[in-house]
């Protein structure tokens, strides 16, 4: 009987076949999470009731245009040779020009969004309230765009301070109206003040316990965080703030004392400009200007979970390039 063997192509071939599936695959995989989709797991408190932290949520890239990748790290796959020694370095330094596939649709007011945090560069996930060129503004935890009042979604949660005719208001008491300790901000005495939403707010009320209820008001001269953009030309509270013109791409604005402290994050940090001023003028790259177009599109943004989101209202606009895509889908909701 002769001894059954394996010839040199054969061998090769079945090599061949062992590697290039698994390459093609991990290929795919990258395509499709540069290009088309992504899953992504929210990781704050920043959009209850819609979200919640744990949530694991689908987001659309294709929708808005799928952004190119700009550095080595936001190609899945080669991000981990950043890890390996002498490889670390290029990845780091490997930077590419801001470009984007067209888009589908645009973005839309009230669209939740994930973008990367404008500091951390960690994905974040909001509500866009504010579109390049709106004028955005809050009077008394109502939200407006170029003058116009827009209509919070019933998710949306506020602070409502709540009087207790018993001085307290127990565990079982929140349960019974579909919150927990959690939505307690703080208390004071016989106040409390709670995360709700109008709804939860408007049941509150009918509460045997509850003496009074209103939705928290503060205005700009309370004491309260430091907000966006921390200039003594504008004192903001989370219940009123603005207006602000968000920056639209070929928008030229006058730059006065008061414009460069909103926008000289976006011209500086965003745009890659460096803005000097010399003998009381302004230089924008070594030439001496007043005025300034912006090259990009923003966007102002906020989270449902009013009191419990840093936002915009903290840090300012999110460029265009920033943008990752929509929220599409949550693959796995944690139960409350």
């Amino acid at each position: 009987m002769k001894k059954a063997c394996m010839t040199k192509p054969a061998w090769a071939k079945r090599i061949l076949r062992m590697t290039l599936w698994p390459l093609i695959a991990f290929l795919l995989i990258a395509l499709l999470r540069v290009f088309v989709l992504d899953i992504y797991k929210v990781d704050s408190s920043s959009m209850e009731r819609e979200l919640f932290t744990g949530d694991i949520i689908v987001v659309n890239k294709l929708k808005y245009g799928a952004r190119m990748p700009m550095s080595l790290r936001e190609i899945p796959l080669l991000s981990a040779f950043s890890y390996i020694p002498g490889f670390r370095f290029r990845v780091e330094k490997e930077h590419w020009e801001y470009r984007r596939l067209p888009a589908f649709s645009k973005i839309k007011r009230n669209d939740v969004i994930v973008f990367d945090h404008p500091q951390s560069g960690l994905p974040v996930v909001k509500r866009c309230v504010g579109l390049p060129g709106d004028t955005v503004a809050i009077r008394h935890n109502n939200r407006y765009a170029n003058r116009m009042i827009q209509q919070d979604p019933s998710t949306v949660v506020y602070s409502y301070c709540v009087k207790s005719r018993a001085g307290f208001i127990s565990e079982d008491t929140l349960s019974a109206y579909g919150l927990t300790e959690d939505d307690v901000l703080w208390r004071w005495q016989q106040y409390y003040h709670l995360s709700m939403t109008d709804v939860e707010a408007a049941g509150f009320r009918k509460c045997l316990l509850t003496d009074t209820l209103f939705k928290d008001d503060y205005g700009p001269d309370a004491a309260g965080p430091s907000l966006f953009p921390g200039s003594r030309f504008y004192r903001f509270s989370r219940e009123n703030y603005g207006p602000l013109i968000v920056p639209k791409k070929n928008m030229t604005i006058r730059l006065d004392e008061r414009a460069l402290d909103i926008y000289r994050s976006a011209i500086e940090m965003y745009e890659g400009n460096k803005l000097e001023m010399r003998d009381g003028s302004l230089y924008i790259n070594g030439v001496q200007t007043n005025v300034y177009c912006f090259k990009m599109d923003y966007f102002f943004v906020l989270g449902d979970n009013r009191y419990h989101s840093i936002d915009s209202r903290y840090w300012g606009f999110v460029p265009e390039h920033s943008i990752v895509g929509v929220e599409d889908g949550i693959v796995w909701k944690k139960k409350r």
